[in-house]
């Protein structure tokens, strides 16, 4: 475990410098992921200039709510991008074959050689919105609160990690992916609105099947006092239970993993 601190250390550091190289495109990426996600912002704020209230919702706990996942997506661009592109840039030009013989973790070395730095333009609207919704909700963060939140940011990163690795397996078997990935991924969207607004299809799916529900919707219900705090244990477990089948089935897609055949 030492051994691959350092190493993700050292990764880090050097993944940092690779883009600090090139400042006006690190800026622009951080800029448009900014406005990518802003976007969103706007349409609530269209959204409640019309009604006080949605599905029981107030305006200050929908930025709560969008904020808390806004920060995971934020965090998991930072850190985890690079599951993206397995089969279009490792599978597919042969360069896993380098990984492999390496005397470190395959998927460790995967997600520690990319440090997407244009998600700090996500993190920083998420923080932003979760700020304005504290303040909104009038809250008092107390220690044991932050810690409790700061728990809730990184459960809700490893979910969304998680269901992208299990995804990004499918590249071992069709190495063209990325669209398979980008459609389940883009059901995450909908974890950054109050379940209770979709249908019993919609919401079984976001809580049992692909758990996009707990990395946002149920963390801040029990935050405001909506569901028991119970439900911040489950959401561990699920954490815990995705991140077993995501690594297993990684290990059935690399066993699967023949070579580029040249």
């Amino acid at each position: 475990m030492k051994k691959y601190i350092k190493l993700y250390i050292c990764l880090f550091k050097m993944n940092v410098k690779k883009m600090i190289q090139y400042k006006a495109d690190t800026l622009i990426g951080i800029a448009s992921n900014f406005l990518t996600q802003f976007s969103a912002f706007v349409f609530i704020w269209a959204v409640f200039g019309y009604v006080e209230r949605f599905e029981k919702w107030s305006y200050g706990q929908i930025l709560l709510l969008y904020g808390t996942f806004t920060i995971c997506r934020g965090l998991n661009n930072i850190f985890f991008d690079n599951l993206w592109i397995v089969g279009k840039e490792y599978i597919r030009r042969g360069t896993f074959d380098i990984l492999v013989t390496r005397p470190a973790n395959v998927l460790f070395q995967i997600i520690g050689e990319k440090v997407q730095l244009d998600g700090f333009g996500t993190l920083v609207l998420g923080i932003v919105t979760f700020n304005y919704g504290i303040r909104k909700e009038g809250m008092y963060i107390s220690f044991e609160n932050l810690i409790i939140w700061l728990g809730i940011f990184l459960m809700g990163t490893l979910i969304i990690a998680e269901i992208n690795l299990i995804f990004t397996v499918s590249s071992f078997w069709v190495v063209r992916s990325n669209n398979i990935i980008w459609m389940f991924f883009s059901l995450a969207d909908f974890g950054q609105y109050p379940l209770d607004i979709f249908g019993f299809g919609i919401k079984c799916m976001l809580t049992c099947i692909l758990p996009y529900g707990f990395v946002a919707y149920y963390p801040v219900c029990a935050m405001l006092g909506k569901i028991s705090h119970k439900i911040l244990a489950f959401e561990l477990g699920i954490v815990f239970l995705f991140g077993i089948i995501s690594i297993c089935v990684w290990r059935m897609g690399v066993k699967k993993y023949e070579s580029t055949g040249n």
